[in-house]
């Protein structure tokens, strides 16, 4: 017997998705600010790990490898500190500047 196994339509997910980025990248905006202009509370780290995991866990399956290698950075640096370094400050900025990108290629 012989099984036909057929990608699913990712379509309406897909729409769905896109929309959730939009907001996301308003919020990682407002959080950057926050760590930025020295702002940051633990809530500030607390939310975008729950963005960056998030990403990470679901880009790929909507073809978003580099946004989600980009969020997959943050979580797992977000998981060692919770303070604002140079370095994370710029990998948040570069993953901001990957979501841009989607956001105006789709809209």
């Amino acid at each position: 017997m012989r099984l036909d196994i057929t990608k699913p339509d990712l379509s309406t997910l897909k729409s769905t998705y896109l929309s959730s980025l939009a907001v996301d990248q308003d919020r990682i905006t407002g959080l950057l600010s926050e760590l930025t202009y020295g702002l940051a509370e633990p809530r500030t780290y607390k939310e975008l790990h729950r963005i960056a995991h998030a990403q990470a866990g679901n880009a790929a399956t909507f073809g978003f490898e580099r946004l989600g290698d980009a969020a997959r950075t943050i979580n797992q640096r977000l998981n060692q500190a919770h303070e604002l370094s140079a370095e994370l400050e710029a990998e948040v900025i570069a993953w901001l500047g990957e979501l841009q990108q989607i956001c105006r290629s789709y809209r």
